[in-house]
């Protein structure tokens, strides 16, 4: 069996993480190691999974929470130091069945030219009820939808996009494109990967046999105004880097229509105060593109 190590990145939550991680132990995969990438959490994580774990999970400790992609690619230096030929990134807040991994390293083997796989996500209630899979390019700027769960049936189903929350990535793939960009600090930096491994060649396939259960947002439910933040931030940066530049128009007139939507929808819910920061994320965004192109010229 190839070596697959599994990347968690990880802050607070440590209850869920310790039933992440247990459930992974289960797995039929056998040449498995496990790393939680842990970004200065305040509720002791590393010692929680100390006692529970011992040695059995390796765990880098960072001194600062510096994003999700910067944790992720702590823990994918770490793997490809050490011999990984498949780094599987995985939230902290899931479930994994025990074929899972199997299911998505055999999926890899038998399709040479997919560089990145991924499982059903279901929702962990009810367990039955499909929560996201991966997601289709519309043409033009990479503007992408949900594929529907009316798609699954046995065999893979081959998609642009899919989500960071769990996604098996060939070491191939690393080595051609590099890790996660952490330009985005949050969001997006899992589409952007998948959007340089297209271009670079590889089929990116969901395999509906591997199957995996998400409690959702947990870290970030209770921080709606930092995750809408740095959604809009991290939006805006990824439709400008990867949309064509004869559709660059286009595809910022869409950001600024998904604005006004958000807009009223909060106004209708009563969350005024939530649209300061999609507004402010925004700003970011075409700040951060800005002094980017003027360090560059």
């Amino acid at each position: 069996m190839p070596h697959v190590f599994v990347v968690i990145p990880s802050w607070n939550l440590k209850d869920d993480l310790i039933e992440c991680v247990t459930s992974l132990l289960k797995s039929t995969v056998h040449q498995l190691r496990v790393v939680v990438v842990d970004s200065a959490s305040t509720d002791d994580t590393a010692e929680a999974l100390d006692r529970e774990f011992g040695r059995t999970v390796e765990v880098i400790l960072c001194e600062e929470n510096l994003g999700f992609a910067h944790a992720v690619n702590e823990g994918i230096h770490f793997a490809t130091g050490s011999g990984a030929d498949f780094v599987l990134i995985l939230n902290n807040d899931t479930i994994v069945d025990a074929q899972m991994i199997e299911r998505l390293v055999e999926a890899m083997d038998q399709y040479p030219n997919v560089g990145i796989a991924g499982p059903v996500i279901y929702y962990l209630e009810p367990a039955d009820r499909v929560w996201r899979f991966g997601d289709r390019q519309l043409f033009g700027p990479p503007l992408s939808w949900k594929v529907s769960p009316s798609r699954l049936g046995s065999a893979p189903v081959k998609v642009d996009y899919i989500t960071g929350c769990a996604m098996l990535v060939r070491k191939e793939v690393l080595e051609a494109i590099g890790e996660f960009d952490e330009d985005y600090l949050m969001y997006f930096e899992d589409a952007d990967l998948c959007q340089r491994a297209r271009s670079a060649g590889f089929e990116i396939l969901v395999i509906p046999g591997a199957k995996l259960w998400h409690k959702v947002s947990l870290s970030t439910r209770k921080a709606a105004p930092k995750r809408i933040y740095h959604q809009s931030r991290s939006r805006v940066i990824f439709l400008n880097r990867h949309s064509p530049h004869i559709l660059w128009v286009l595809a910022n007139l869409y950001l600024w229509a998904r604005l006004i939507l958000e807009v009223e929808r909060n106004l209708f819910k009563g969350n005024i105060s939530l649209i300061k920061y999609a507004l402010q994320g925004m700003l970011a965004g075409y700040t951060f593109l800005w002094q980017n192109w003027r360090q560059r010229h």
